[in-house]
């Protein structure tokens, strides 16, 4: 006896694990650690390839829109109605177009990249019995700040390139789906009486 300490003889019995019983791999945590970092490459490879080939596509197509004489962009312009265009804007996404028609609003936003102007336009694209124009579509068009300006009621003749459909929230907090043309050149018409 050491002070108030006794002393016992007791056996320490350790119990070793018995080695037939071993964890499949499968429950190991380097397992799941191996196969979410195999995941994740992937994952990653999949994502870089689609970001590829999409820079690729928007290449393709700025390649082909910047070769082309304004001339030459202006003659593979086709005309296209307003309901066949509105019926499903998707499937002429890419298709180059000409419009006309009178302008409805203006939004007009300084480009801070360049001296460029960017307007937003609403453009009723359809004249009827009435000489009331209708049918709307939205355009967005850039243009360099010493160039005119697009004015509210102006009718303009567009040439540009189908963007398909576009939602935006109009005035009573509706949405609004109307088909979208990025213009690359126009013409305001001073003359409205030879129009249709």
């Amino acid at each position: 006896v050491r002070g108030n300490e006794q002393v016992s003889n007791q056996t320490v019995i350790r119990v070793l694990p018995d080695r037939n019983k071993i964890k499949p791999f499968y429950k190991k945590w380097w397992f799941w650690l191996i196969i979410f970092l195999v995941a994740l490459v992937i994952f990653a490879a999949i994502i870089s390839e689609n970001k590829k080939k999409q820079t690729e596509d928007n290449n393709s197509v700025e390649t082909t829109q910047t070769e082309m004489s304004e001339m030459d962009y202006k003659s593979s312009c086709k005309t296209i109605d307003y309901k066949t265009l509105a019926r499903n804007p998707n499937k002429y996404k890419g298709d180059h177009f000409k419009i006309t028609g009178e302008v409805e609003q203006v939004i007009e936003e300084d480009n801070v990249l360049d001296d460029n102007t960017q307007y937003t336009v609403r453009l009723n694209m359809t004249k009827n019995d009435l000489d009331y124009w209708d049918d709307t579509i939205l355009l967005n068009v850039e243009i360099p700040q010493d160039e005119d300006r697009i004015l509210e009621d102006d009718i303009i003749t567009v040439y540009g390139t189908c963007q398909g459909k576009y939602t935006y929230t109009g005035l009573l907090k509706s949405s609004v789906t109307v088909p979208l043309i990025d213009v690359k050149y126009f013409n305001i018409n001073t003359d409205s009486s030879k129009l249709k």
